[in-house]
């Protein structure tokens, strides 16, 4: 699994973004992994390649608040979560 991170100010990517990867198992976020985006805004492997995610709920949340406090720039969002699904 990939992601890829730009910011949509100036359409550049944003290197230094932590982002992490969870599912949820009996109610409670378990996180699987975690990464910084590259200097192309992008991590290639976030869950390892080569595996397969078992099915289920999971969540990637990029963690926008620290980038743009180091570029000293506002945001309304500090973190910016996706949910899907895997069957």
């Amino acid at each position: 699994m990939s992601v890829h991170t730009l910011n949509t100010q100036d359409g550049l990517p944003s290197p230094n973004v932590q982002v992490t990867l969870e599912q949820i198992k009996d109610e409670k976020w378990i996180e699987f992994s975690s990464a910084l985006t590259d200097k192309q805004g992008r991590v290639t492997a976030l869950y390892p390649e080569g595996g397969k995610l078992d099915y289920g709920t999971y969540k990637v949340t990029f963690k926008t608040g620290q980038w743009f406090n180091n570029k000293k720039l506002e945001t309304f969002f500090s973190e910016i979560p996706i949910v899907f699904n895997v069957d």
